[in-house]
């Protein structure tokens, strides 16, 4: 499934998410969770920041304390149009980002450490299971990280026993 396409740092050309989930909560709700009383100036600062009456709030902060248990939890985006923030889930996410602009060959220079820096804005409990540079047509560069749930020894054994009744 392809999940809405939220830049947040790079240019991405794609990013993929298993059975993606969104729970989305007003500009008003994340400012009041966050002890801002009356919130009545909310504004945007930028993909993951609210100025809730001249208090910066990290959205992406407030989805991973929302949601503290959660390791589906990938991350939390300002959605500008619906003046709403989206904390975004998933099993498992794909992302493909371009090299070819120079705020992005921060993350291109190794794969492991570019995919590993990534996480944090991406897939934020998931864990990196694949990372690579891929060389594409014109000599262009692409970064290509896949993360996926991570599951306790339990968990894995569940699912092995599950497999093979």
């Amino acid at each position: 499934m392809l999940a809405p396409l939220f830049s947040l740092y790079g240019k991405v050309i794609s990013f993929e998410v298993s059975s993606s989930r969104i729970q989305d909560f007003s500009f008003f709700t994340v400012c009041k969770e966050q002890g801002i009383s009356h919130p009545i100036i909310i504004e945007e600062k930028g993909p993951v920041v609210l100025d809730c009456m001249g208090t910066d709030v990290n959205v992406s902060e407030f989805c991973q304390k929302k949601f503290v248990d959660d390791k589906r939890l990938l991350r939390g985006v300002i959605s500008s149009k619906a003046k709403k923030v989206m904390c975004q889930f998933g099993s498992e996410a794909v992302l493909k980002l371009s090299c070819d602009k120079e705020r992005d060959k921060v993350f291109c220079q190794d794969s492991k450490r570019g995919c590993l820096q990534l996480k944090n804005f991406y897939a934020f409990n998931l864990e990196l299971v694949h990372h690579s540079l891929v060389e594409e047509v014109f000599n262009k560069t692409n970064i290509s990280c896949y993360y996926q749930v991570k599951l306790s020894s339990d968990e894995i054994k569940s699912l092995n026993k599950d497999a093979s009744d």
